[in-house]
């Protein structure tokens, strides 16, 4: 039994100092990007959908936020890529990054809500209309 054990500790030593020197022969090709979406006030952001799109070679990666406003992708091909946070009732969020391969990219990012602005009524164009030509002396 000890035998069985020696050599199971060779085996599994062999396999680290495998693995250790593939890691160094062959470094990651690929990088991974990972962030969180805060609002204004600091609250996490749900289902924000992130997208990183490299136009150059047209690869699009596509993710969501989850309860705590993270997301994360890994097997990223390193280059420059435009990245998007989008959410209904919020302003986007768009800009450029590079990713770097073998790196965990955090990109963080915080979403102003959008505004809505009322539309004017008809009248107060007519309104304002009028109150220039009264002063203009153009108006009875």
């Amino acid at each position: 039994m000890k035998e069985f054990f020696r050599r199971l500790g060779r085996s599994l030593s062999s396999v680290g100092l495998l693995l250790l020197v593939s890691g160094l022969l062959f470094p990651a090709v690929t990088g991974t990007i990972k962030g969180k979406i805060l609002d204004a006030d600091g609250t996490p952001i749900k289902d924000v959908t992130v997208t990183l799109t490299d136009k150059t070679r047209g690869q699009t990666y596509t993710m969501k936020t989850d309860k705590k406003g993270n997301y994360y992708q890994m097997g990223i091909d390193p280059a420059d890529y435009q990245l998007k946070f989008e959410k209904a009732g919020y302003q986007s969020l768009e800009g450029t990054v590079s990713i770097t391969p073998g790196k965990e990219n955090v990109f963080d990012g915080v979403l102003a809500r959008e505004i809505k602005r009322p539309a004017k009524p008809a009248w107060e164009e007519m309104n304002l209309r009028g109150h220039d030509l009264y002063v203009q002396g153009k108006f009875e």
